[in-house]
C-alpha cells in the first residue's frame, strides 16, 4: 500500500524512486509544500521548471513521469502493483512470488555457491564412504 498524496516532501509518492520518496531536502524558505503547488492548474501539467530546480534530475524525471489525475480528491492509501490502485489477493499473490523469487535467486544454497572445479577435486579425494557421504 501506499499514498495517494498531498505532501510533495515527506510522502512515499514516488514509485520510481528507492523506499518512493524524495531524498532531496526541503528549502526552509521553499513556500511549495504540497504535490499540488508543482501543478500547472490552467494547463493541468507538472511545472516541470519548478520541479527541475527543486530536486535532483533522477527525482525530477520520476516525478513528471508520473501521470496526472483529474480528481482532486483529499489523500488516500492505494495498492501500488495494480494499476488500479485497488488490492485484489491476485495481485498481493504474485507481489509475494515475486519477492521470493527474489530471495531465491539472490541467496543461492551452499551447493551452488561453490564453484564446479571444486567439487570435482572433493570427489577424486581418497576417502572412505562416510567421508565422502558427509561432503
Amino acid at each position: 500500500m501506499r499514498w495517494n498524496v498531498g505532501d510533495f516532501w515527506n510522502d512515499k509518492w514516488i514509485p520510481n524512486l528507492r523506499n518512493f520518496n524524495l531524498e532531496s531536502s526541503l528549502s526552509q524558505d521553499c513556500p511549495l509544500k504540497k504535490v499540488c503547488d508543482f501543478i500547472d492548474p490552467s494547463t493541468e501539467c507538472w511545472k516541470s521548471d519548478s520541479i527541475a530546480l527543486m530536486v535532483s534530475d533522477e527525482e525530477a524525471k520520476a516525478i513528471t513521469s508520473i501521470p496526472l489525475s483529474l480528481d482532486r480528491g483529499s489523500d488516500k492509501l492505494i495498492w501500488h502493483y495494480a494499476s488500479s490502485g485497488e488490492y485484489s489477493v491476485k495481485s498481493g499473490y504474485k507481489v509475494s512470488m515475486d519477492m521470493a523469487e527474489a530471495i531465491n535467486i539472490q541467496a543461492p544454497g551452499p551447493s551452488e555457491a561453490i564453484p564446479q572445479l571444486l567439487w570435482k577435486h572433493l570427489w577424486k579425494i581418497q576417502s572412505s564412504p562416510s567421508v565422502k557421504h558427509f561432503i
